[in-house]
This record gives structure tokens, C-alpha cells and sequence, in this order.
């Protein structure tokens, strides 16, 4: 595949010497370009990957627009080439000393419709493949017989390694097909046919993305079922996904200039794909009772995500007719998600005074491309080869991650809805914990960047105080800090979502909190992000949540029983007491994976429970980071304040606990052996 670009930009090289003879133009070509400098051999290199882009973009279209498409290229092509041989004779000193270098087009990556654009915008509007660069071209055709097929400059070292596997492209081949046509025309025609075969064998490679992942043994995860299903949900979702997107994860394979890994393969196929997709995978993998075989691809998806070029994201800016004043918006990213990204700026405050603060907006598409991939999630669920294949609760559990994950996406396309959830955790969040680890005492400050609103209107973008890059948790001096930073998280979490306001981060791993030193040895400042998963939850659920947790680790199936009759009056307790028994003598379930049972069997229609226990399972994360005996020790300490709370509430009355006297007494009941310290002892443990 290279080899055939390297060979047609050779021709297009020589079209640079209209007043050269051939004779002498391909010797002085040979001799221009044998040594190249690392630099030169970039910049054609670039040349090679923008002209493939053309093909790629031209595969596909009719006959006219290839035609169109290709002239498009061949004059690109030109213009770049030119600056390369005028740089090389700079480089020798063949032009004055205060000549400048000219630097070659290089289209950030977006989409391939996007990426063309730019670079035909960087091409002067006057600039043309001229009619005499075309007929010299032809001539060159017309006179190539088998001897000049395989002169020196066809042999050319361009640098670099190939960008694609040849396949069963032949180079030389080609040219003599093309010294055979008749006319421009059909030389172009015929080339851009040679690259569409070739860029469509790899299209259909990534339509049947499933079975290629399996046959890889790549999906590997939640067991049997689970795997077949991703398998044909992946192959049914990109064998009708638009050609154009598909287009884009080709490019970015161009781009990367070599043969992929299996996890680049992943990355670049994920990251053009729509956000249902990557939220879809990372639902599963929080899944309580979800296996660990997922980690691999969940870091993947939660890796950085394709930015918004400056120039698109200015372009995106502009046309929200902002009430606000921004100005120096910075070209590089703060961050980047699946659906949105956030740029520092200068915001002009109602005052007159100027302040860095942070822009979060949407990716341009993501709405559309978010509403395609529910409705693809859907329809591929309605298939009837699909629900008959499976158990109707496996369907069921499915449909029910579906409904969340539609319920996430259109919470994150709501700007405002998003706003207001930041201003709520700004309220609940914002505290100072002091902690203590192996004797030593350390404070923490949570918090949450506060909102910029113009009078209360609702803007198109999400303007929050600029935070300054901090650590990552996993990037802290010493373990010790790392314990204290995330007994403080832990501790706030609990304490907000059980003992609080209910209010809970159901997103909080740890690429959306970002750790900051202050001059105080032994006192940071967290500061939590992306509160589009934030819930609220109410009495009764954090009850249900209490009992079943209770029952779970302390064997008790009459209080996993009372937890699920709480969120139903209709049902018998009694009735389901024996249903959790039968159960009880096969599994153990932890917390999670009750709650897990109770939807898949129809006892939980809350989704907000659901959300509770894996907010509280991502939440338990961070103690893992460092080691599971520091998980134990965290657990314990938020199990003592937990208990501490609900017998203080109880006793004084003031400010009444969610769990009843009665509730109290059947828990007391069940663990009569156990010391007081010990009263909800391991209820939060993760699954074994």
C-alpha cells in the first residue's frame, strides 16, 4: 500500500520539473532525494499519509467525485512536494541565508471529512494541477516503458516504515496499467479503484470487529453468555454503522504509520465509535458480579479520548452566541471524554475583571451519534434470534443497563441538568476531613469547582473555576498519602450517600478527581469532577441498601428478605424470606450482587439502588489501589462511623435515623455475638 503512494508521489515529483527534460529530471530527483534528511523524510512521509487519506476518502463515491477527489489529491500533493524540494536545497544552501523553512500541511486528527477540509483549506484558493502539470504527467505515462518502470527514483528511500500492509497490491503493476490507459481520467479512475479494494478489505474487517476480537481471544469476560453476546452485539453494531465513521478509524490507522497492536486496534476502533459504546462497556464493567477479564478494555475506554482540534473547538465556541466574554482559549486540552472535552480560558467577569477559568463543552455530533447508539442497543435487544438465545433474565438484566446507560447520556447532553448536579455536590461535598494513618494526622479538603451563570441563564457550555493540573492518586509521594487521601474520599462518599443528604458520585474513579499538595505537610486538596452520574437517593433506599448489607455479610437471609419487602409493600416477607434462603444455600452474594439478584428476579425496579451499589463499588476502588488489607482498615473505620451514627440518631431522636428500632433489633438479633463495634461490620466489603 505504501509503496504504491510512494511510487505515484514520485511521478507527482517529477511534474515539479516541467522545464526539465526526463532524462535529466529523473536523475536530478534521484540525486535531490537519495540522502534525505530526518527531517525531509517526516515531511514526505506526511505527504504520503495526507495522499493515502485522499484515496481513503475517495472509496466508496461515484465515478465523478472519485475523479474530483483525485485531482483534489494530485494538487495537494504538488503543493507539499514543492516545499519539500525547496527546503532540501535550503537545507544544502542552494537559496539565500534569509530564506525560511516552509512547513508541510499536517491535519490534526478529527474526522476524515475534517481532516480533508483543513488541509484544503491550508492550499492557496488560486493554486492548481495545472494544465501543463497534467500534460507533462501524461507524457510521463506515455513514454514509461519497462526500463524506466524500474529506474532509481521509483527506489527512492521516502523513510519511515510502511503505514499498511501491502496485501496484494503490486506497485509495479500498477504503473504499467496506468502506461496503458488512455487518459487522465482513466488513470485516476483506475488508481483510486486499486485503493478502494484495499481500504475495503479492512473496512469489512472492522464490520466483523466481534468475531476478529474473539477469534483473538480479546473478549474474555463474565462468562459464557456474556462474551457471545458482546460478540454478535459488537459485529450486529458495526456492520451497520455509517461507512464515513469507519473511514475515520482508518485514517487514525494510516496515522499511526505501522502495523497496530491488538490494544491500539482497540483504542483507535472504540475511540471513533459512539459513546454508547465505551459508556456500554464501562456499565458492564462495574457491574456488580461483572468479572475482572474487563479491566483490560475499561482502561482503554477511560484512556484519553480523541480532543476537539483548536480550530473546530473555536468554531464550536463561536457559534453558541455566549452571553459570557471568553478570550484566550487554549489550543490544548484540560481533558477529554467520551462525550465532552474542557479547555482553559479568560473569562470577562460582570466587573470588568479577567479570570482563567475552565470550558466544558459538547463534541461536535456526539448527540446524534449518542441517539444512534441507543437505538442500535435497542434494536439489536428486539432481535428475535437474540432474546430467544437467551434467558429471559440475562435479556432482562441487559435491558435494564440499557435504560441507565440512555438515562446517563441524555443526563450528559443536558448542560444545564449538569450544572445544576456540580452546584448540589459543591453544597454536599465541600468539607475538611482530618484522618488518621499509622499515628500520623492528615487533613483533607473535598472539594468542587465552583459554576460561572450569567444571571441565571442557561448557556450552551459548562464555564467552571479553572483548577490547576494536580497529582493523580496513583502518582503520590508515598502510600501512606495515598491511605489518607482515600479514607478521606471513602469516608465522604459514605457519610453523604447513607448517613447525608443521599446525594451520590456514582462515577467517582480516580480519572475524575485530581489530588492537590498544599504548603502544610500532610494536607492536600481533592477536588471531584464529572458529576453527570450523580444521583439522589431517599430514605427508603438507603434503608433497603442498610438491611440487605447487613443480612449479606452477617448470613442473615430474613434481613436481605426485609431489605427487598422495604421497596415494596406488596410483597410478602415471608414468601421472601424462603426465596432468599433457597438462593442463600447456593451463593453467598455480597452486598452488590443481592442487589444484582433482587432486579434480575423482579423484587428492585429502583435503577437508583442499582446505581448506589456500583457507585459504592467503584467508590471501594481506591482503598484496592494501594492493597486489600487496606481496604479492611478503611471499611472498618467508615463501618464504625456508620454504626456510631445510626445509634446516636436513635437514642436522641433528633435527626432520626433510616433504619426503624425495629430494624435495629432484628440486626442486633443477628449478630448478638458480635461486639458493638462490629454492629454493620463488612457491609461495603467488595465481592469475593
Amino acid at each position: 500500500m505504501l509503496m504504491v503512494a510512494k511510487k505515484l508521489i514520485s511521478l507527482f515529483l517529477l511534474v515539479s520539473f516541467i522545464n526539465v527534460s526526463w532524462a535529466d529530471s529523473s536523475k536530478y530527483l534521484s540525486d535531490l532525494l537519495r540522502d534525505l534528511s530526518p527531517q525531509r523524510a517526516q515531511e514526505l512521509e506526511a505527504v504520503q499519509k495526507n495522499f493515502l487519506r485522499y484515496m481513503l476518502y475517495a472509496t466508496g463515491k461515484d465515478d465523478d467525485q472519485k475523479y474530483e477527489i483525485f485531482k483534489r489529491a494530485r494538487t495537494y500533493a504538488k503543493w507539499e512536494l514543492e516545499k519539500i524540494i525547496y527546503n532540501t536545497r535550503l537545507e544544502n544552501s542552494a537559496l539565500g541565508p534569509s530564506a525560511e523553512t516552509r512547513n508541510v500541511i499536517n491535519p490534526p486528527r478529527w474526522t476524515l471529512a475534517e481532516e480533508i477540509r483543513y488541509i484544503e483549506n491550508s492550499i492557496p484558493s488560486d493554486y492548481r494541477f495545472d494544465e501543463e502539470s497534467v500534460r507533462v504527467l501524461n507524457t510521463l505515462f506515455d513514454n514509461l516503458d519497462e526500463r524506466l518502470l524500474n529506474q532509481q527514483f521509483f527506489q527512492i528511500n521516502f523513510g519511515g516504515n510502511n503505514l499498511l500492509p501491502d496485501g496484494d497490491i503490486d506497485a509495479q503493476r500498477l504503473l504499467r496499467e496506468l502506461v496503458l490507459s488512455q487518459d487522465d481520467r482513466e488513470r485516476a479512475l483506475l488508481t483510486v479503484n486499486v485503493f478502494e479494494q484495499y481500504f475495503e478489505k479492512n473496512i469489512q474487517r472492522i464490520r466483523s470487529l466481534g468475531n476478529e476480537l474473539s477469534g483473538a481471544q480479546r473478549i474474555r469476560f463474565g462468562g459464557p453468555d456474556l462474551e457471545r453476546f458482546i460478540t454478535q452485539f459488537l459485529n450486529h453494531y458495526y456492520q451497520n454503522l455509517d461507512s464515513d465513521v469507519i473511514r475515520n478509524m482508518l485514517s487514525d490507522f494510516v496515522e499511526l504509520g505501522r502495523t497496530p497492536t491488538d490494544s491500539e486496534v482497540m483504542s483507535i476502533v472504540f475511540k471513533n465509535s459512539g459513546p454508547g459504546i465505551g459508556k456500554l462497556f464501562q456499565q458492564l464493567a462495574r457491574e456488580p458480579g461483572m468479572d475482572r477479564g474487563l479491566s483490560e478494555l475499561l482502561e482503554v475506554l477511560e484512556s484519553d479520548n480523541k480532543a476537539v482540534p483548536a480550530h473546530l473547538m473555536r468554531e464550536v465556541l463561536e457559534a453558541k452566541n455566549l452571553s459570557y466574554s471568553l478570550s484566550h482559549i487554549e489550543d490544548r486540552p484540560l481533558g477529554t471524554g467520551t462525550m465532552a472535552q474542557v479547555n482553559a480560558a479568560v473569562l470577562e467577569l460582570p466587573t470588568g475583571e479577567h479570570e482563567k477559568v475552565a470550558v466544558r463543552f459538547l463534541k461536535p455530533g456526539v448527540r446524534e451519534f449518542a441517539e444512534y447508539d441507543i437505538k442500535v442497543l435497542r434494536s439489536f435487544l428486539n432481535l428475535p434470534e437474540i432474546s430467544s438465545s437467551y434467558e429471559a433474565s440475562f435479556i432482562s438484566n441487559l435491558r435494564r443497563i440499557v435504560d441507565s446507560l440512555e438515562n446517563f447520556l441524555y443526563s450528559e447532553l443536558d448542560i444545564e441538568e449538569t450544572v445544576q448536579k456540580q452546584k448540589l455536590a459543591r453544597e454536599f461535598y465541600r468539607q475538611t476531613r482530618t484522618v488518621k494513618v499509622e499515628g500520623r494526622t492528615f487533613k483533607v479538603d473535598i472539594d468542587v469547582p465552583r459554576v460561572y451563570q450569567a444571571g441565571g441563564q442557561t448557556e450552551a457550555v459548562h464555564i467552571q473555576e479553572f483548577i490547576e493540573p494536580g497529582v493523580k492518586f496513583s502518582d503520590l509521594n508515598s502510600k501512606l498519602e495515598q491511605k489518607a487521601v482515600a479514607r478521606a474520599i471513602v469516608y465522604t462518599w459514605f457519610d453523604e450517600a447513607l448517613m447525608g443528604t443521599g446525594f451520590i458520585h456514582a462515577d467517582l474513579h480516580q480519572g475524575n478527581f485530581t489530588i492537590l499538595p498544599t504548603e502544610k505537610e500532610g494536607h492536600f486538596r481533592v477536588v471531584l469532577f464529572d458529576l453527570g452520574m450523580s444521583e439522589f437517593i431517599d430514605d427508603k433506599l438507603k434503608r433497603a441498601f442498610l438491611l440487605i448489607g447487613s443480612g449479606s455479610n452477617y448470613d442473615s437471609p430474613k434481613l436481605i428478605a426485609r431489605g427487598f419487602s422495604v421497596l415494596n409493600d406488596e410483597f410478602d416477607e415471608a414468601a421472601l424470606f424462603k426465596r432468599v434462603k433457597s438462593e442463600f444455600a447456593i451463593n453467598r452474594h455480597s452486598t452488590e450482587n443481592w442487589i444484582l439478584w433482587g432486579m434480575r428476579h423482579g423484587l428492585i425496579h429502583s435503577e437508583k439502588l442499582g446505581t448506589l451499589a456500583r457507585g459504592a463499588s467503584l467508590i471501594r476502588q481506591l482503598p484496592y489501589l494501594i492493597s486489600e488489607t487496606e481496604m479492611e482498615k478503611t471499611l472498618t473505620l467508615v463501618e464504625r462511623m456508620v454504626a456510631k451514627r445510626l445509634i446516636g440518631n436513635t437514642v436522641t431522636r433528633s435527626n432520626m435515623s433510616v433504619l426503624t428500632p425495629r430494624d435495629l433489633l432484628h440486626i442486633g438479633g443477628a449478630f448478638s455475638k458480635k461486639s458493638c463495634t462490629t454492629l454493620v461490620n463488612k457491609i461495603f466489603e467488595s465481592s469475593p
